[in-house]
């Protein structure tokens, strides 16, 4: 791209008339010259178009019927003209140096795609002391990674929508884009796909800011059985997506395959596993101390049953033991408590390798009552020597 290539700035919006102003001032107000901003109206019901309207020809405005943020990324596209296109949730801001420090990377003609961090911000638009994605996102050429894992969109790896901007010519390739799958989250089906075309860019430095109001589609909200269905669907349909445009570019490949290895599909259908599991066999009422090291979010992850964080602090979770006597001494202050139960994830198996005398201490005094892939269950009610450890003591 020589000279200044022109920047779209695609902004997809429902019913967040109180945060629009602000999102849409922040692309108005980029240093970089040559930039169109284009604001996708998506049904909203509140006073979003009006606000809009206010704009006048600062704006191109789409006003369209409702269905859903695929549908208004690719409203916005259909209309935008520039070689480089950034979609911004219109809940989330752009810093006003963004695109000046964006554009001089797709000078590299193998680069589609740039990305960056987020800061985390609140309803009020005040620092919340946290970045997303928490790692540095990978960049260059992951083609063979995406051919032999699957589809790779995972939040602590990728930022979301608004910290991404894509090459146009890539995007010719694969829009319009499906519709019904992505009445939200559109993002990932360009996230998912970027990578069989070019390379990708990271910025590691935060370009934008995101907002968390209570109100974001995924931003800490309840992991329940409903949630965690959602994400199973999200990453099938990623990869029948991925599949299709492979086979347009004429690679084979067996998405099949992508299940048995994708952290994306392996984490919810095996933590919906685990969830089944703790109801099957602890009974209501009961209480349990839970090692998932903070994976399964806030709140009670079982309905009628009550999780114990291990080592926690004032209700947090404060990371590993320092050595195995805190780690038995943890155990037995929780048992001492009124937890009945040890529970176990996948993720945090490496425990019973590190903590040998606590792994030890748990075979020689609790019986294990589930020993799968997925889970570990200990009663701590009952000696293990004298049970057997795949029956279930209750």
């Amino acid at each position: 791209m020589s000279g200044n290539p022109k920047v779209s700035i695609i902004i997809n919006n429902y019913n967040y008339g109180r945060f629009l102003r602000e999102t849409i001032e922040s692309a108005l107000n980029q240093t970089y010259p040559e930039t169109e901003v284009i604001v996708v109206d998506d049904g909203s019901t509140d006073d979003s178009r009006e606000v809009i309207r206010n704009y006048g020809e600062q704006v191109r405005p789409v006003f369209k019927e409702n269905g859903g943020q695929g549908s208004t990324f690719n409203a916005g596209y259909e209309i935008s003209r520039g070689k480089v296109v950034i979609y911004l949730d219109s809940d989330d801001v752009l810093e006003p140096t963004a695109l000046e420090k964006i554009v001089p990377c797709f000078e590299d003609p193998q680069v589609v795609k740039v990305q960056w961090l987020l800061t985390v911000i609140d309803g009020s638009g005040e620092p919340m002391g946290e970045v997303i994605p928490p790692r540095t996102p990978p960049e260059g050429d992951i083609k063979d990674e995406v051919l032999e894992f699957g589809p790779l969109y995972d939040w602590n790896d990728f930022p979301p929508c608004s910290g991404n901007a894509w090459r146009n010519t890539f995007l010719k390739e694969v829009f319009p884009m499906p519709e019904p799958p992505y009445r939200n989250g559109a993002d990932v089906y360009l996230i998912v796909l970027a990578p069989l075309y070019g390379r990708l860019r990271t910025l590691p430095l935060p370009l934008g800011r995101y907002r968390a109001h209570g109100g974001n589609n995924f931003w800490n909200k309840a992991l329940d059985n409903d949630r965690i269905r959602n994400y199973i669907q999200r990453f099938e349909t990623s990869c029948a997506a991925l599949h299709h445009q492979a086979r347009q570019l004429g690679i084979d490949v067996d998405p099949a395959v992508w299940k048995a290895r994708n952290f994306n599909y392996l984490w919810p259908t095996r933590l919906l596993r685990a969830r089944e599991d703790i109801q099957r066999l602890l009974p209501p009422g009961s209480r349990f101390a839970l090692i998932d090291e903070a994976e399964w979010g806030r709140g009670e992850p079982i309905p009628d049953r009550t999780a114990v964080i291990f080592n926690e602090r004032d209700g947090a979770y404060w990371g590993p033991p320092t050595d195995d006597e805190a780690a038995i001494r943890e155990l037995e202050r929780l048992r001492d408590s009124g937890a009945e139960y040890l529970v176990l994830w996948w993720t945090a198996f490496w425990w019973l390798e590190h903590y040998t005398e606590m792994s030890r201490h748990l075979d020689t005094h609790y019986s294990r009552i589930l020993d799968d892939d997925h889970l570990k269950v200990y009663n701590l009610r009952s000696v293990g020597k004298e049970h057997d450890r795949h029956e279930n003591p209750i």
